[in-house]
């Protein structure tokens, strides 16, 4: 069903050239609005945008560089207008043993993972609070709040978001600027290429399309996809050690330390050429 509040909205998603991202901009799309598909891989990205066709463009976007998400906001405004939406999604996840991991990759990962969406939500904050209104969806990951063997960068990054914007929640409480986090679990995407994700309860790009499609326009608050996990995700921690270390071997939570290194050698070679770029920036 076409959600008409969408309807003519000007929407930019980063990280949107593949995956989540761009299965969000043909979400957004179908529902009327006026779309920026943002990505580093501009090729792919106007790939995405010609597969859906006008009003949708692609936008080179950084989200590790200050400049290029102003340069993005400035180029909506001229296209578009004032950015009623902004979808920072953009993401990457390493994986490996903190033992085995350089600095360099924890440190990108905060980069793109953190403060590639702290960049992205304040270019866009101030002409929402002076217009009193918009909508920031944060995509995050369950592992904000679960920890994870073999995927201590990326947790710590996820963590490190969802409290962020928690807090923004809470400064913007009086206004109706509306801040939205979504935690989906395993995501059918190249991210989680070479990792086994049976018993993860995964889900597909569309899946959290459509929760991202709810979260920009339902008000402020998190969004777990899927939705039955929030409250398992939220008491976890609460539990006894004993019963934590329990529930942790039944869902195989150290699967990551026998993650398919092969078939993510590409895209962890990709993720340490840009941890030497943001190293030596």
């Amino acid at each position: 069903m076409m959600d008409a509040s969408l309807d003519g909205k000007v929407v930019v998603i980063t990280g949107a050239a593949r995956g989540i991202g761009a299965a969000a901009a043909r979400e957004f799309a179908e529902h009327g609005a006026k779309v920026c598909v943002a990505d580093l891989d501009t090729t792919a990205a106007h790939a995405v945008a010609e597969s859906i066709g006008a009003p949708t463009f692609a936008h080179h976007v950084d989200v590790t560089s200050g400049r290029s998400v102003e340069g993005l906001v400035a180029a909506v405004a001229r296209r578009f207008g004032d950015i009623d939406v902004m979808v920072a999604n953009a993401g990457i996840m390493p994986t490996g043993q903190v033992t085995n991991t350089d600095l360099a990759i924890d440190r990108v990962a905060m980069e793109v993972n953190h403060f590639g969406v702290v960049r992205c939500v304040q270019a866009v904050l101030p002409t929402m609070i002076g217009r009193n209104r918009g909508s920031a969806v944060v995509v995050a990951s369950l592992a904000g709040r679960l920890p994870i063997a073999g995927l201590a960068a990326y947790v710590a990054s996820k963590h490190a978001v969802v409290g962020w914007s928690a807090s923004l929640r809470e400064e913007l409480v009086a206004t109706n600027v509306s801040v939205s986090t979504v935690l989906p679990t395993a995501v059918h995407t190249r991210l989680s290429a070479g990792i086994p994700t049976h018993g993860l309860a995964a889900v597909s790009p569309s899946d959290v399309a459509r929760t991202i499609i709810r979260a920009s326009t339902s008000g402020p608050g998190e969004f777990v996809v899927p939705n039955w996990l929030d409250t398992p995700s939220r008491v976890e921690g609460l539990l006894p050690s004993v019963l934590r270390g329990v529930g942790r071997k039944l869902l195989g939570a150290r699967r990551l330390l026998s993650t398919d290194r092969a078939s993510r050698q590409q895209y962890e070679h990709a993720i340490v050429q840009q941890a030497n770029k943001v190293v030596h920036t």
